[in-house]
């Protein structure tokens, strides 16, 4: 499969899971400063402490960012699948970062400078349109997951987890789950059960 089928594969995901398709103008801009990478299961892409001046777009795969706390464990933050976009808040500030991006399994990626990427979208209305969009879906997120872990127990965050995620818990180990939804994996279990003597 040659670079461009590959665009065309992130943009067929981003449209099918997002509702957004990036302007034909715009894809030209991009795939004259898309770079491709591959990674392998549990390669590290980006990592804590370390700062990144590229933003990823995933053409097949899932990728992990998690944190590192006081007592040593890793947190889940989120996955970023087919059609997701990594590395995002190297566009709003260039400190290190302070999760680890790690491959849940082989990954195929179109990368792109940061830098390259602002020059794009400040180049007309359209380019400056999808910039916006990111920005929205991304504090959208933020929101939804703040509101989660405020007025939700862990049941109702496995279950909105599920029905955002249809096809992510085949995908992913369930420790990491777990994390995810800030439970211990014999919690996720427990629920799991509850819920299957339910259905």
């Amino acid at each position: 499969m040659n670079f461009m089928d590959n665009i065309n594969i992130y943009l067929e995901k981003l449209k099918s899971n997002y509702g957004f398709s990036f302007p034909y103008g715009l894809i030209n801009k991009f795939a004259d400063v898309f770079s491709e990478i591959t990674l392998k299961k549990n390669d590290v892409l980006i990592r804590i402490g370390e700062k990144n001046g590229f933003i990823f777009f995933v053409v097949s795969g899932i990728l992990r960012d998690y944190y590192i706390d006081d007592d040593g464990n890793d947190v889940t933050r989120f996955f970023t699948c087919e059609g997701g976009i990594c590395g995002g808040e190297t566009l709003i500030s260039n400190e290190p970062s302070a999760v680890c991006t790690e491959a849940l399994g082989n990954c195929i990626l179109l990368r792109c400078l940061v830098s390259d990427f602002k020059k794009i979208i400040a180049s007309d209305s359209e380019s400056t349109k999808a910039y916006i969009w990111l920005l929205k879906s991304s504090l959208a997120y933020k929101i939804r997951r703040e509101n989660s872990f405020l007025i939700k127990n862990a049941t109702e965050r496995y279950i909105d987890f599920k029905r955002e995620n249809p096809d992510l818990e085949k995908r992913v180990n369930q420790k990491y789950i777990a994390s995810y939804l800030g439970i211990t994996p014999v919690s996720l279990s427990r629920i799991r059960r509850v819920l299957k003597g339910l259905n």
